[in-house]
């Protein structure tokens, strides 16, 4: 039984390792099986109301506890220090304007670069604001699905204009360090656990040899600022630690 406790006097799980988790809720997950069963099965007895009954106990059951997620971004120095002094904090149109204007004081970028990513940004748009995106499931995303986030600064939702603009892309690229957050999420912090009660329970009956192995990867948001106690560790490019957990040696374009 995996009994790591945070800071915040919550229970850390691995969803990667269902005999891992606490027997509270393994016991709950049990006592759901056959429900849960037969709806991933569409048998003749998938009930929705059955289904939404179960889902429910499980979602109660989860709310003790925190995931163990990863963040991959691209940082540079005093932002890095930023989130160890005050911790990730979602991602908002006036976070984003402060990071770019600091890059302009600090000479990293220029005023007509500026201006253009500004421009540009999504980080309003409602699939993005008031979010912090995490991975939760090892091993992390591969090159296709990570690589741009690693190579370019300021989050998909400043480079997703311009990751193929020869002239802001270059710019883009040259600045911060390929970084990895690591932190506790509490599942409170979720902003609805039906995707995760989702998972769990298709992950518990895979365990228990009662649905096929299925692509496991799980990647969810945060709707609260994750403070400094919850993350964990920082790992950047090239540091070792950090090339092991990423598996960037076995990519096709080299990450810097």
């Amino acid at each position: 039984m995996n009994r790591l406790e945070s800071s915040s006097h919550t229970y850390l799980i691995d969803i990667a390792k269902p005999h891992s988790w606490p027997s509270a809720l393994r016991l709950a997950l049990e006592s759901t099986r056959p429900t849960f069963s037969a709806w991933f099965k569409s048998e003749n007895s998938r009930r929705a109301s059955a289904y939404d009954a179960a889902a429910e106990y499980i979602a109660e059951a989860l709310l003790p506890y925190a995931l163990h997620g990863w963040h991959l971004t691209r940082l540079l120095e005093w932002e890095a220090e930023d989130i160890r002094l005050n911790g990730l904090r979602v991602s908002t149109p006036d976070l984003l304007h402060h990071r770019v204007e600091n890059a302009v004081t600090k000479g990293l970028l220029s005023r007509a670069h500026a201006n253009e990513l500004l421009a540009t940004h999504q980080a309003g748009r409602p699939n993005r604001t008031g979010m912090i995106w995490l991975g939760f499931y090892e091993p992390l995303p591969d090159e296709h699905a990570s690589g741009a986030l690693l190579r370019h600064w300021g989050g998909e939702a400043l480079y997703w204009a311009h990751t193929h603009s020869p002239k802001t892309s270059s710019v883009l690229r040259s600045i911060g360090r390929p970084a990895l957050v690591e932190a506790e999420v509490p599942v409170a912090f979720l902003p609805s656990p039906a995707k995760l009660v989702d998972f769990i329970a298709r992950s518990d009956l895979i365990s228990a040899g009662l649905l096929e192995d299925c692509d496991n990867n799980f990647e969810h948001y945060s709707t609260q600022n994750l403070p400094p106690n919850l993350i964990k560790k920082m790992l950047f490019h090239p540091e070792q630690e950090f090339v092991n957990r990423v598996g960037c040696e076995s990519w096709a374009e080299p990450l810097s």
